[in-house]
Protein backbone atom coordinates (compact mmCIF):
# COMPACT_ATOMS: atom_id res chain seq x y z
CA UNK A 1 0.00 0.00 0.00
CA UNK A 2 2.80 2.70 0.99
CA UNK A 3 4.72 1.65 -2.66
CA UNK A 4 1.11 2.37 -4.80
CA UNK A 5 1.22 6.01 -2.36
CA UNK A 6 4.71 6.71 -3.01
CA UNK A 7 4.37 6.67 -6.84
CA UNK A 8 2.86 9.68 -8.80
CA UNK A 9 2.32 8.98 -12.46
CA UNK A 10 5.29 6.78 -13.64
CA UNK A 11 7.54 7.47 -10.74
CA UNK A 12 8.86 7.02 -7.08
CA UNK A 13 8.35 10.47 -4.91
CA UNK A 14 11.58 11.30 -2.94
CA UNK A 15 12.09 13.29 0.52
CA UNK A 16 10.45 16.98 -0.26
CA UNK A 17 7.93 15.45 -3.10
CA UNK A 18 4.34 15.96 -3.05
CA UNK A 19 1.82 14.38 -6.02
CA UNK A 20 -0.41 17.08 -7.62
CA UNK A 21 -3.53 15.71 -9.29
CA UNK A 22 -5.72 18.09 -12.12
CA UNK A 23 -8.57 17.44 -13.86
CA UNK A 24 -9.58 19.69 -16.10
CA UNK A 25 -13.60 20.27 -16.16
CA UNK A 26 -13.36 23.09 -18.47
CA UNK A 27 -14.40 22.79 -22.44
CA UNK A 28 -11.26 24.38 -23.76
CA UNK A 29 -7.21 23.45 -23.03
CA UNK A 30 -5.61 25.47 -20.27
CA UNK A 31 -1.90 26.60 -19.99
CA UNK A 32 -0.57 26.23 -16.27
CA UNK A 33 2.76 28.10 -15.28
CA UNK A 34 4.29 28.07 -11.41
CA UNK A 35 6.70 30.01 -9.58
CA UNK A 36 7.99 29.23 -6.66
CA UNK A 37 7.93 31.67 -3.16
CA UNK A 38 11.57 31.32 -2.64
CA UNK A 39 11.95 32.79 -6.25
CA UNK A 40 11.19 36.84 -5.48
CA UNK A 41 9.51 38.53 -7.76
CA UNK A 42 10.84 35.92 -10.39
CA UNK A 43 8.43 35.53 -13.89
CA UNK A 44 6.60 31.89 -14.05
CA UNK A 45 7.49 29.04 -15.76
CA UNK A 46 5.71 26.96 -17.84
CA UNK A 47 4.34 23.74 -15.23
CA UNK A 48 1.93 21.97 -17.97
CA UNK A 49 -0.74 22.12 -20.42
CA UNK A 50 -3.99 19.98 -19.91
CA UNK A 51 -6.64 19.85 -21.93
CA UNK A 52 -10.75 19.24 -21.51
CA UNK A 53 -11.97 16.21 -19.54
CA UNK A 54 -7.78 15.39 -18.83
CA UNK A 55 -6.61 13.95 -15.49
CA UNK A 56 -2.74 14.95 -15.05
CA UNK A 57 -0.47 13.76 -12.30
CA UNK A 58 2.54 15.67 -11.69
CA UNK A 59 5.08 15.09 -8.58
CA UNK A 60 5.82 19.20 -6.88
CA UNK A 61 8.21 20.28 -4.21
CA UNK A 62 6.66 20.79 -1.07
CA UNK A 63 10.40 22.64 0.44
CA UNK A 64 8.98 26.24 -0.32
CA UNK A 65 4.95 27.33 -1.57
CA UNK A 66 4.17 27.05 -5.61
CA UNK A 67 2.08 30.10 -7.15
CA UNK A 68 0.45 28.61 -10.01
CA UNK A 69 -1.29 30.62 -12.46
CA UNK A 70 -4.27 28.94 -14.50
CA UNK A 71 -4.31 30.54 -17.88
CA UNK A 72 -7.78 30.93 -19.55
CA UNK A 73 -8.87 32.35 -23.25
CA UNK A 74 -9.31 35.74 -21.84
CA UNK A 75 -8.18 36.19 -18.26
CA UNK A 76 -5.87 33.87 -15.76
CA UNK A 77 -6.16 32.90 -11.93
CA UNK A 78 -3.72 32.37 -9.40
CA UNK A 79 -3.81 29.92 -6.46
CA UNK A 80 -0.66 29.86 -4.21
CA UNK A 81 -0.32 26.06 -2.78
CA UNK A 82 1.83 24.67 -0.17
CA UNK A 83 2.38 20.55 0.06
CA UNK A 84 3.69 18.20 2.44
CA UNK A 85 5.62 15.34 1.82
CA UNK A 86 4.30 12.29 -0.17
CA UNK A 87 0.73 13.83 0.16
CA UNK A 88 -1.48 13.64 -2.84
CA UNK A 89 -3.27 16.73 -3.74
CA UNK A 90 -5.53 17.32 -6.12
CA UNK A 91 -7.44 20.68 -7.97
CA UNK A 92 -9.90 20.57 -10.33
CA UNK A 93 -10.10 23.06 -12.96
CA UNK A 94 -13.82 24.22 -13.60
CA UNK A 95 -15.04 26.90 -16.46
CA UNK A 96 -13.31 30.32 -16.01
CA UNK A 97 -12.29 29.07 -12.30
CA UNK A 98 -10.25 26.80 -10.26
CA UNK A 99 -11.28 24.83 -7.33
CA UNK A 100 -9.17 25.05 -4.10
CA UNK A 101 -6.78 22.33 -2.90
CA UNK A 102 -7.90 19.32 -1.78
CA UNK A 103 -6.38 16.42 -0.16
CA UNK A 104 -5.86 12.76 -1.62
CA UNK A 105 -4.29 10.76 0.41
CA UNK A 106 -2.40 12.01 3.86
CA UNK A 107 1.09 13.17 4.23
CA UNK A 108 3.79 12.30 5.80
CA UNK A 109 5.44 14.02 8.53
CA UNK A 110 8.51 14.86 7.43
CA UNK A 111 10.07 16.85 10.57
CA UNK A 112 9.71 13.19 12.76
CA UNK A 113 13.12 11.62 11.93
CA UNK A 114 14.66 15.29 12.84
CA UNK A 115 12.63 15.44 16.24
CA UNK A 116 13.92 11.88 16.68
CA UNK A 117 17.50 13.13 16.32
CA UNK A 118 16.85 15.54 18.79
CA UNK A 119 15.70 13.46 21.77
CA UNK A 120 18.64 11.24 20.58
CA UNK A 121 21.08 14.15 21.45
CA UNK A 122 19.62 15.32 24.39
CA UNK A 123 19.14 11.82 25.92
CA UNK A 124 23.13 11.18 24.46
CA UNK A 125 23.99 14.56 25.94
CA UNK A 126 22.90 13.67 29.57
CA UNK A 127 24.36 10.36 29.45
CA UNK A 128 27.60 10.69 28.18
CA UNK A 129 27.92 13.07 31.12
CA UNK A 130 26.61 11.26 33.88
CA UNK A 131 29.39 8.32 32.40
CA UNK A 132 31.77 11.02 32.29
CA UNK A 133 31.29 12.51 35.85
CA UNK A 134 31.17 8.47 37.36
CA UNK A 135 34.69 7.83 35.70
CA UNK A 136 35.62 10.59 36.83
CA UNK A 137 35.40 9.86 40.41
CA UNK A 138 37.29 6.61 39.34
CA UNK A 139 41.19 5.83 40.21
CA UNK A 140 41.31 4.79 36.77
CA UNK A 141 40.27 8.36 35.07
CA UNK A 142 43.68 9.54 37.13
CA UNK A 143 45.95 7.40 35.80
CA UNK A 144 44.76 7.39 32.05
CA UNK A 145 43.95 10.94 31.41
CA UNK A 146 45.37 12.89 34.19
CA UNK A 147 48.37 13.53 31.96
CA UNK A 148 47.10 14.92 29.16
CA UNK A 149 43.88 17.27 30.97
CA UNK A 150 46.72 20.55 30.56
CA UNK A 151 45.76 20.89 26.68
CA UNK A 152 47.09 24.56 24.54
CA UNK A 153 44.47 27.12 24.58
CA UNK A 154 45.70 29.65 21.73
CA UNK A 155 43.32 28.30 19.08
CA UNK A 156 42.24 29.17 15.37
CA UNK A 157 40.05 28.58 13.10
CA UNK A 158 40.52 25.00 12.02
CA UNK A 159 42.83 23.84 14.94
CA UNK A 160 44.73 25.15 17.93
CA UNK A 161 48.08 27.18 17.12
CA UNK A 162 50.45 26.41 19.79
CA UNK A 163 52.94 29.29 19.63
CA UNK A 164 56.39 27.61 21.40
CA UNK A 165 58.50 29.64 23.35
CA UNK A 166 61.39 27.93 20.99
CA UNK A 167 61.76 29.29 17.27
CA UNK A 168 63.08 25.99 16.36
CA UNK A 169 59.84 24.38 16.44
CA UNK A 170 58.03 23.33 12.63
CA UNK A 171 55.99 26.20 11.36
CA UNK A 172 53.43 23.85 10.19
CA UNK A 173 52.40 20.97 12.43
CA UNK A 174 52.93 20.91 16.24
CA UNK A 175 52.15 17.99 19.23
CA UNK A 176 51.65 18.25 22.44
CA UNK A 177 53.02 21.78 22.39
CA UNK A 178 52.97 23.47 26.22
CA UNK A 179 50.46 26.38 26.75
CA UNK A 180 51.66 29.71 26.75
CA UNK A 181 49.29 32.24 27.29
CA UNK A 182 49.64 33.75 30.70
CA UNK A 183 46.52 36.09 30.54
CA UNK A 184 44.73 33.10 31.88
CA UNK A 185 45.37 31.09 34.71
CA UNK A 186 45.84 27.32 34.06
CA UNK A 187 43.38 26.15 36.74
CA UNK A 188 40.80 28.61 35.19
CA UNK A 189 41.71 27.97 31.45
CA UNK A 190 39.19 28.71 28.79
CA UNK A 191 38.16 25.90 26.85
CA UNK A 192 34.75 27.63 25.09
CA UNK A 193 36.49 28.78 22.39
CA UNK A 194 37.26 24.97 21.55
CA UNK A 195 34.18 24.36 22.38
CA UNK A 196 32.49 26.73 19.94
CA UNK A 197 34.89 25.40 17.26
CA UNK A 198 34.17 21.49 18.04
CA UNK A 199 30.10 22.60 17.93
CA UNK A 200 30.84 24.71 14.73
CA UNK A 201 33.05 21.79 12.40
CA UNK A 202 30.61 19.11 13.29
CA UNK A 203 27.33 21.41 12.32
CA UNK A 204 29.51 21.99 9.31
CA UNK A 205 30.43 18.04 8.53
CA UNK A 206 26.45 17.16 9.09
CA UNK A 207 25.78 20.15 6.85
CA UNK A 208 28.06 19.32 4.24
CA UNK A 209 27.05 15.60 4.35
CA UNK A 210 23.87 16.25 3.37
CA UNK A 211 21.78 17.78 6.51
CA UNK A 212 19.31 14.92 6.21
CA UNK A 213 17.99 17.33 3.09
CA UNK A 214 16.57 19.27 5.78
CA UNK A 215 16.02 23.21 3.82
CA UNK A 216 16.94 24.46 7.65
CA UNK A 217 20.51 22.61 6.93
CA UNK A 218 21.01 23.97 2.87
CA UNK A 219 22.43 27.39 2.68
CA UNK A 220 19.90 30.37 1.33
CA UNK A 221 19.33 29.85 -2.49
CA UNK A 222 20.05 33.68 -2.14
CA UNK A 223 18.72 36.57 0.50
CA UNK A 224 17.90 35.10 4.06
CA UNK A 225 19.72 32.79 6.34
CA UNK A 226 19.92 29.08 7.92
CA UNK A 227 21.58 26.95 10.05
CA UNK A 228 24.27 26.62 7.36
CA UNK A 229 24.71 29.58 6.50
CA UNK A 230 26.35 30.52 9.59
CA UNK A 231 28.83 28.63 10.07
CA UNK A 232 31.38 29.94 7.04
CA UNK A 233 31.20 33.23 9.38
CA UNK A 234 31.59 31.54 12.51
CA UNK A 235 35.21 29.92 11.38
CA UNK A 236 36.27 33.28 10.43
CA UNK A 237 34.54 34.71 14.31
CA UNK A 238 36.90 32.11 15.76
CA UNK A 239 39.71 32.53 13.63
CA UNK A 240 39.46 36.20 14.86
CA UNK A 241 39.49 34.79 18.25
CA UNK A 242 42.38 32.80 17.67
CA UNK A 243 44.68 35.04 15.97
CA UNK A 244 45.18 37.73 19.23
CA UNK A 245 45.79 34.62 21.59
CA UNK A 246 48.23 33.66 19.53
CA UNK A 247 50.08 37.04 18.61
CA UNK A 248 50.18 38.09 22.51
CA UNK A 249 51.45 34.92 23.27
CA UNK A 250 54.25 35.36 20.89
CA UNK A 251 54.99 39.15 22.09
CA UNK A 252 55.20 37.99 26.09
CA UNK A 253 57.76 35.91 24.64
CA UNK A 254 59.70 38.32 23.10
CA UNK A 255 58.78 37.21 19.69
CA UNK A 256 59.84 40.37 17.65
CA UNK A 257 57.09 41.24 14.88
CA UNK A 258 58.92 40.42 11.81
CA UNK A 259 59.31 36.67 12.94
CA UNK A 260 55.27 37.01 13.54
CA UNK A 261 54.81 38.57 9.92
CA UNK A 262 57.06 36.52 8.87
CA UNK A 263 54.71 33.27 10.65
CA UNK A 264 51.50 34.99 9.53
CA UNK A 265 52.02 34.73 5.70
CA UNK A 266 52.96 31.44 6.08
CA UNK A 267 50.42 30.26 7.70
CA UNK A 268 47.99 31.93 5.35
CA UNK A 269 50.03 30.95 2.40
CA UNK A 270 49.78 27.08 3.85
CA UNK A 271 45.71 27.47 3.52
CA UNK A 272 45.31 28.57 0.91
CA UNK A 273 47.46 26.15 -0.85
CA UNK A 274 45.28 23.45 1.17
CA UNK A 275 42.23 24.85 -0.03
CA UNK A 276 43.65 24.95 -3.66
CA UNK A 277 44.61 20.72 -3.47
CA UNK A 278 40.83 20.18 -1.98
CA UNK A 279 39.53 22.28 -5.44
CA UNK A 280 41.34 19.91 -7.18
CA UNK A 281 40.18 16.86 -6.06
CA UNK A 282 36.64 18.15 -8.20
CA UNK A 283 38.83 19.67 -11.10
CA UNK A 284 42.63 19.37 -11.61
CA UNK A 285 41.95 21.24 -15.15
CA UNK A 286 44.31 24.37 -14.57
CA UNK A 287 42.10 25.87 -17.09
CA UNK A 288 38.99 26.00 -15.49
CA UNK A 289 40.29 24.97 -11.87
CA UNK A 290 39.12 27.02 -9.34
CA UNK A 291 40.99 29.20 -7.30
CA UNK A 292 39.02 30.36 -4.55
CA UNK A 293 36.92 28.56 -1.84
CA UNK A 294 36.32 28.19 1.71
CA UNK A 295 40.11 28.21 3.13
CA UNK A 296 41.13 30.44 0.47
CA UNK A 297 38.96 33.26 1.95
CA UNK A 298 39.53 32.26 5.54
CA UNK A 299 43.76 32.45 4.72
CA UNK A 300 42.87 35.83 2.97
CA UNK A 301 40.96 37.38 5.42
CA UNK A 302 42.81 35.73 8.41
CA UNK A 303 46.22 37.24 6.97
CA UNK A 304 44.70 41.03 6.46
CA UNK A 305 43.78 41.06 10.13
CA UNK A 306 46.79 39.05 11.22
CA UNK A 307 48.80 41.76 10.23
CA UNK A 308 47.30 44.52 11.05
CA UNK A 309 47.00 43.15 14.87
CA UNK A 310 50.94 42.11 14.43
CA UNK A 311 51.93 45.87 14.03
CA UNK A 312 49.28 47.48 15.85
CA UNK A 313 48.04 45.06 18.48
CA UNK A 314 49.18 46.36 22.27
CA UNK A 315 49.42 44.73 25.54
CA UNK A 316 46.93 46.45 28.18
CA UNK A 317 49.12 48.32 30.73
CA UNK A 318 46.30 49.14 33.02
CA UNK A 319 48.27 51.58 35.44
CA UNK A 320 48.16 54.03 32.93
CA UNK A 321 44.09 53.88 32.45
CA UNK A 322 41.81 54.98 35.25
CA UNK A 323 38.15 56.49 35.77
CA UNK A 324 35.38 55.61 33.33
CA UNK A 325 37.43 55.19 30.70
CA UNK A 326 38.71 51.54 32.19
CA UNK A 327 35.06 51.05 31.29
CA UNK A 328 36.15 50.57 27.17
CA UNK A 329 39.30 50.33 27.18
CA UNK A 330 39.69 47.34 25.07
CA UNK A 331 38.30 50.40 22.12
CA UNK A 332 41.56 52.38 22.99
CA UNK A 333 43.88 49.62 22.44
CA UNK A 334 42.82 48.61 19.39
CA UNK A 335 41.45 52.76 17.74
CA UNK A 336 43.72 52.30 14.91
CA UNK A 337 42.39 48.46 13.65
CA UNK A 338 38.66 49.70 13.95
CA UNK A 339 39.66 53.05 11.73
CA UNK A 340 41.26 50.48 9.37
CA UNK A 341 38.04 48.15 9.50
CA UNK A 342 35.89 51.13 9.10
CA UNK A 343 37.40 51.87 5.89
CA UNK A 344 37.25 48.12 4.60
CA UNK A 345 33.35 48.09 5.26
CA UNK A 346 33.21 51.61 3.59
CA UNK A 347 34.76 50.10 0.60
CA UNK A 348 32.83 47.12 0.13
CA UNK A 349 29.71 49.66 0.23
CA UNK A 350 30.97 51.77 -2.37
CA UNK A 351 32.03 48.94 -4.65
CA UNK A 352 28.34 47.24 -4.14
CA UNK A 353 26.18 50.46 -4.40
CA UNK A 354 28.55 52.47 -7.16
CA UNK A 355 30.54 50.56 -9.24
CA UNK A 356 29.13 51.02 -12.84
CA UNK A 357 27.89 46.99 -14.10
CA UNK A 358 27.11 47.25 -17.73
CA UNK A 359 23.50 46.39 -18.23
CA UNK A 360 22.56 46.44 -14.35
CA UNK A 361 21.23 49.15 -12.43
CA UNK A 362 23.88 50.69 -9.89
CA UNK A 363 23.29 48.51 -6.56
CA UNK A 364 22.17 45.65 -7.60
CA UNK A 365 22.42 43.12 -4.96
CA UNK A 366 20.28 40.50 -7.13
CA UNK A 367 20.81 36.84 -8.30
CA UNK A 368 19.83 37.88 -11.78
CA UNK A 369 18.05 34.78 -14.03
CA UNK A 370 14.82 35.20 -13.25
CA UNK A 371 14.45 37.47 -10.90
CA UNK A 372 12.56 41.05 -11.28
CA UNK A 373 11.04 39.23 -14.22
CA UNK A 374 14.14 38.27 -15.71
CA UNK A 375 14.53 42.24 -16.56
CA UNK A 376 18.42 41.84 -15.01
CA UNK A 377 19.26 38.24 -16.40
CA UNK A 378 22.81 38.93 -16.84
CA UNK A 379 24.14 40.77 -13.18
CA UNK A 380 23.98 38.14 -10.93
CA UNK A 381 25.55 39.42 -7.97
CA UNK A 382 26.06 43.09 -8.92
CA UNK A 383 29.43 44.22 -8.18
CA UNK A 384 29.94 41.29 -6.38
CA UNK A 385 29.91 39.16 -9.13
CA UNK A 386 31.17 41.13 -11.73
CA UNK A 387 34.26 41.84 -10.15
CA UNK A 388 35.05 38.12 -10.06
CA UNK A 389 33.80 37.25 -13.54
CA UNK A 390 37.04 40.00 -15.21
CA UNK A 391 39.80 38.77 -13.12
CA UNK A 392 39.02 35.21 -12.24
CA UNK A 393 36.63 34.29 -15.72
CA UNK A 394 37.33 30.55 -16.00
CA UNK A 395 38.01 29.93 -12.28
CA UNK A 396 34.84 30.53 -10.28
CA UNK A 397 32.13 28.44 -8.64
CA UNK A 398 29.16 27.47 -11.04
CA UNK A 399 27.27 25.02 -8.58
CA UNK A 400 25.39 27.08 -6.50
CA UNK A 401 21.79 26.63 -5.27
CA UNK A 402 20.64 29.22 -6.62
CA UNK A 403 21.07 28.77 -10.33
CA UNK A 404 18.20 26.12 -9.28
CA UNK A 405 15.85 28.49 -7.79
CA UNK A 406 16.75 31.75 -10.54
CA UNK A 407 17.67 29.82 -13.29
CA UNK A 408 20.79 32.40 -13.99
CA UNK A 409 23.40 31.16 -16.00
CA UNK A 410 26.38 33.44 -14.99
CA UNK A 411 28.82 31.77 -12.57
CA UNK A 412 29.03 33.13 -9.83
CA UNK A 413 31.61 32.57 -6.73
CA UNK A 414 30.04 32.77 -3.21
CA UNK A 415 33.48 32.76 -2.01
CA UNK A 416 34.40 35.80 -3.97
CA UNK A 417 36.77 38.46 -3.99
CA UNK A 418 34.80 41.47 -2.47
CA UNK A 419 33.41 39.33 0.05
CA UNK A 420 36.94 38.85 1.31
CA UNK A 421 36.44 42.79 2.81
CA UNK A 422 33.17 41.73 4.92
CA UNK A 423 34.72 38.50 5.66
CA UNK A 424 37.70 40.44 7.33
CA UNK A 425 35.41 42.67 9.19
CA UNK A 426 34.02 39.48 10.78
CA UNK A 427 37.51 37.68 11.68
CA UNK A 428 38.51 41.13 13.14
CA UNK A 429 35.14 41.18 15.23
CA UNK A 430 36.29 37.48 17.06
CA UNK A 431 39.63 38.63 17.43
CA UNK A 432 37.70 41.89 19.43
CA UNK A 433 36.45 39.57 21.48
CA UNK A 434 39.84 38.18 22.51
CA UNK A 435 40.94 41.95 23.12
CA UNK A 436 38.27 41.87 25.85
CA UNK A 437 39.77 38.53 27.50
CA UNK A 438 43.02 40.17 27.94
CA UNK A 439 41.68 43.82 28.91
CA UNK A 440 39.38 41.95 31.43
CA UNK A 441 40.08 39.37 33.85
CA UNK A 442 36.46 39.09 35.71
CA UNK A 443 33.65 37.22 33.79
CA UNK A 444 31.05 39.56 34.31
CA UNK A 445 33.50 41.92 32.70
CA UNK A 446 33.61 40.02 29.75
CA UNK A 447 30.58 38.74 29.63
CA UNK A 448 29.24 42.07 29.92
CA UNK A 449 30.77 43.61 27.02
CA UNK A 450 30.69 40.63 24.61
CA UNK A 451 26.86 40.80 25.09
CA UNK A 452 26.38 44.28 24.47
CA UNK A 453 28.70 44.22 21.33
CA UNK A 454 26.26 40.91 19.77
CA UNK A 455 23.00 43.54 20.86
CA UNK A 456 24.77 46.49 18.86
CA UNK A 457 25.65 44.59 15.57
CA UNK A 458 22.65 42.92 15.81
CA UNK A 459 20.66 46.47 15.60
CA UNK A 460 22.80 47.66 13.02
CA UNK A 461 22.36 44.27 10.74
CA UNK A 462 18.94 44.65 10.90
CA UNK A 463 19.07 48.13 10.47
CA UNK A 464 21.23 47.31 6.95
CA UNK A 465 18.33 44.75 6.01
CA UNK A 466 15.34 45.87 6.84
CA UNK A 467 14.02 43.71 8.96
CA UNK A 468 13.00 41.72 6.34
CA UNK A 469 14.16 39.34 4.15
CA UNK A 470 14.13 41.15 0.45
CA UNK A 471 13.24 44.57 0.82
CA UNK A 472 16.34 46.01 2.88
CA UNK A 473 19.10 48.14 1.21
CA UNK A 474 21.70 45.77 2.27
CA UNK A 475 20.01 42.12 2.84
CA UNK A 476 21.46 39.30 4.88
CA UNK A 477 23.03 37.14 2.16
CA UNK A 478 26.16 34.98 2.45
CA UNK A 479 26.64 34.53 -1.11
CA UNK A 480 27.70 38.35 -1.24
CA UNK A 481 28.77 38.36 2.43
CA UNK A 482 26.89 41.36 2.70
CA UNK A 483 27.31 44.19 5.30
CA UNK A 484 23.90 43.03 7.39
CA UNK A 485 25.32 39.43 6.98
CA UNK A 486 28.87 39.87 8.68
CA UNK A 487 27.16 42.29 11.83
CA UNK A 488 23.82 39.58 12.21
CA UNK A 489 26.85 36.29 12.56
CA UNK A 490 29.13 38.26 14.24
CA UNK A 491 26.20 39.42 17.19
CA UNK A 492 25.50 35.88 16.99
CA UNK A 493 28.85 34.68 17.48
CA UNK A 494 29.07 36.69 20.48
CA UNK A 495 25.86 35.54 21.50
CA UNK A 496 26.94 32.12 21.89
CA UNK A 497 30.55 32.53 23.01
CA UNK A 498 28.86 34.38 25.68
CA UNK A 499 26.78 31.34 26.27
CA UNK A 500 29.35 28.70 26.42
CA UNK A 501 31.83 30.80 28.27
CA UNK A 502 29.22 30.84 31.17
CA UNK A 503 28.16 27.43 31.71
CA UNK A 504 31.90 25.99 30.46
CA UNK A 505 34.44 28.33 31.87
CA UNK A 506 33.09 30.23 34.44
CA UNK A 507 30.25 27.63 36.07
CA UNK A 508 31.69 24.77 34.72
CA UNK A 509 28.06 22.90 34.32
CA UNK A 510 29.51 21.35 31.08
CA UNK A 511 32.94 19.86 30.35
CA UNK A 512 32.37 20.50 26.79
CA UNK A 513 32.71 17.24 25.60
CA UNK A 514 32.59 15.80 22.79
CA UNK A 515 32.83 19.17 20.94
CA UNK A 516 36.13 20.58 22.93
CA UNK A 517 37.95 16.91 21.43
CA UNK A 518 36.36 17.95 17.94
CA UNK A 519 37.85 21.54 18.18
CA UNK A 520 41.27 20.66 18.58
CA UNK A 521 41.14 18.02 15.37
CA UNK A 522 39.13 20.41 13.79
CA UNK A 523 41.79 20.68 10.92
CA UNK A 524 42.17 17.07 10.35
CA UNK A 525 38.47 16.83 10.41
CA UNK A 526 37.84 18.99 7.50
CA UNK A 527 40.41 17.73 5.34
CA UNK A 528 39.53 14.24 6.18
CA UNK A 529 35.96 14.87 5.77
CA UNK A 530 36.45 16.33 2.23
CA UNK A 531 38.98 13.54 1.18
CA UNK A 532 36.87 10.72 2.50
CA UNK A 533 33.34 12.30 1.97
CA UNK A 534 31.94 9.74 -0.74
CA UNK A 535 33.53 6.42 0.52
CA UNK A 536 33.03 3.38 2.95
CA UNK A 537 32.50 3.62 5.67
CA UNK A 538 31.62 7.29 6.34
CA UNK A 539 29.14 7.45 3.35
CA UNK A 540 27.38 4.62 1.20
CA UNK A 541 24.42 4.62 -0.65
CA UNK A 542 21.24 3.48 1.50
CA UNK A 543 18.16 1.07 -0.39
CA UNK A 544 16.14 3.90 -0.18
CA UNK A 545 16.02 8.08 -0.37
CA UNK A 546 12.19 8.62 -0.85
CA UNK A 547 12.10 9.87 2.85
CA UNK A 548 14.43 12.54 4.61
CA UNK A 549 15.11 9.35 7.50
CA UNK A 550 17.63 7.44 5.40
CA UNK A 551 19.20 9.99 4.35
CA UNK A 552 19.54 11.83 8.22
CA UNK A 553 20.73 8.74 9.80
CA UNK A 554 23.29 8.15 6.91
CA UNK A 555 24.67 12.08 7.99
CA UNK A 556 24.58 11.82 11.72
CA UNK A 557 26.85 8.36 11.32
CA UNK A 558 28.95 9.64 8.92
CA UNK A 559 29.65 12.47 11.30
CA UNK A 560 29.51 10.87 14.51
CA UNK A 561 32.64 8.46 12.82
CA UNK A 562 34.60 11.81 13.05
CA UNK A 563 33.20 12.52 16.26
CA UNK A 564 34.92 9.13 17.47
CA UNK A 565 38.43 10.06 15.95
CA UNK A 566 38.52 13.37 17.27
CA UNK A 567 38.12 11.88 20.84
CA UNK A 568 40.69 9.11 20.36
CA UNK A 569 43.15 11.03 19.04
CA UNK A 570 42.60 13.62 21.92
CA UNK A 571 42.89 10.63 24.84
CA UNK A 572 45.91 9.71 22.75
CA UNK A 573 46.79 13.27 22.90
CA UNK A 574 47.68 13.49 19.18
CA UNK A 575 46.72 16.94 17.82
CA UNK A 576 47.64 18.51 13.49
CA UNK A 577 47.72 22.04 14.00
CA UNK A 578 48.53 24.34 11.19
Amino acid sequence: MDAVRLRCGHRKMLYDEACLHIQNFAQNMVNIQYQITECYKCSFLPFMDIYDAQIKKQIVKTTYGTNFRFNFDNNYVDRLLYFEQHGHYGINILQSNVSEHFTISPPNNANTPLYSLLWALFIGIILWNVGFFIMKCTPLYSRLFQPYLIVNEAENDLGAVAPSRSENTSPLFFFNEPDVNHEIHIERRIKSLDVFRGITITLMLFVNYGGGKYWIFQHSPWNGITIADVIFPWFAWIMGASLILSINSHLRNSVTKKKIFMKVILRSITIFVIGIVLNSMNNNNVETLRFLGVLQRLSLAYMFVAVLETFFLTRPVRYYISGRIRKVEEWLYCWIQCIVMVCLVGTYYCFVSYLNVPGCPKGYLGPGGLHMNGSFANCTGGAVGYVDRIFLNNHLYNGTLVSSVYHNELPFDPEGLLGTLTTAFTVFMGAHASRIILCYRTPNGRLTRWLIIAIILGLLGGHFCGWSKEEGSMPLNKNLWSISFAFVTSSLAFLLKSILFYIVDYQSWWSGAPFHQMGKSAILVYIGHIITKDTIPWNFKPLDYSTHSTVLWMNVWSTSLWIIIAVILDVCNIHVRI
